[in-house]
């Protein structure tokens, strides 16, 4: 499977191997080391989720618009999506970054909402038969979809400031 959001797999195997190399010198983890790991291990199933949530929603674009699946079946898709992208939201609102991850988690959280604001245009596009809102909430959420993706990017400048402190 091709990912759509490469960086965030890509940022959450950096910081695992970071804060896993950083403590195996002296036998253990520093307690601030521990607090970064523990974000780390959270954050995981939330990157994971998030990155196969959009996978599976292009993909059933793609299927669509290749007529290689129908309308009713890409709706499923689609709340489909919605509902992992909530279940993200939620999942992050829970977790609490360690002070040295607090750019980067500051960043994601943007990301993570705007995404959030695009599953709800997606959901409210599936839900009216009037192609003119379908239209306008889709333009909608593909512009917040654009806007997690330079959250994405500043995610990941924070996160690289994180590395080189």
């Amino acid at each position: 499977m091709r990912l759509k959001h490469p960086k965030i797999v890509l940022i959450l195997l950096i910081i695992v191997s970071t804060v896993l190399l950083a403590g195996c010198g002296d036998g253990g983890l520093a307690l601030p080391q521990q607090v970064e790991a523990a974000y780390t291990i959270k954050m995981q199933p939330v990157l994971n989720d998030l990155a196969e949530s959009i996978n599976n929603y292009y993909k059933a674009r793609n299927d669509y618009n290749g007529n290689d699946i129908d309308q009713e079946e890409f709706r499923n898709e689609t709340r489909k999506f919605v509902e992992g992208i909530n279940s993200c939201y939620d999942d992050f609102q829970e977790i609490e970054a360690p002070r040295r991850l607090r750019g980067y988690h500051i960043a994601f959280s943007e990301a993570v909402g705007n995404y959030h604001k695009a599953a709800l245009h997606f959901q409210d596009s599936i839900e009216t038969d009037d192609w003119k809102e379908v239209f306008d909430h889709e333009v909608d959420a593909f512009a917040e979809m654009t806007n997690a993706k330079y959250a994405l990017d500043r995610a990941e400048e924070e996160y690289q400031k994180y590395l080189d402190q």
